[in-house]
């Protein structure tokens, strides 16, 4: 099945498939919330189902990636973006929903960049991470009612 001759990369294939499997569960769970309260499970259950079916068609069918492409920049990448998550999840309480999330954001958006960050760069995150981390907050405060910090 694979184009390039490289091996199927297994351990991703299986990963995705339970990745599949807590989305279907999430999406069979939501049929006893409310009809608001259903929305945010459902759709992102649905968009991690079909996500995760082609990250698993994908790992089948193109295999792993090339060695080159594996280095020691990957795990501080890991390591960076356990820091972020695990300083917004702290400090989310404290600082705020739109503040703590649109840093987040912004980082993250930096870090999944890979290159040098220019200033133009930033402020296009910036910007988007207003819009985006602004449309979440309406989303769940406004519209399911849900008290966000």
């Amino acid at each position: 099945m694979n184009t390039k001759g490289q091996e199927a990369d297994l351990s991703t294939s299986l990963v995705a498939l339970m990745l599949a499997g807590v989305a279907a569960l999430a999406v069979w769970q939501a049929r006893e919330f409310s009809t608001f309260g259903s929305i945010f499970p459902i759709v992102i259950g649905i968009t991690l189902f079909f996500t995760s079916l082609g990250v698993f068609v994908r790992a089948l069918k193109y295999g792993a990636p090339a060695k080159e492409r594996r280095s020691a920049s990957g795990i501080r990448n890991s390591l960076v973006l356990i820091t972020i998550l695990i300083t917004w999840a702290a400090t989310l309480e404290w600082i705020g929903f739109l503040v703590t999330s649109w840093l987040a954001f912004v980082a993250l958006a930096l870090l999944a960049d890979g290159e040098k960050p220019t200033l133009r760069r930033v402020v296009i995150y910036c910007a988007v991470g207003v819009i985006v981390i602004g449309g979440v907050y309406l989303l769940f405060q406004h519209l399911l009612n849900v008290r966000l910090p």
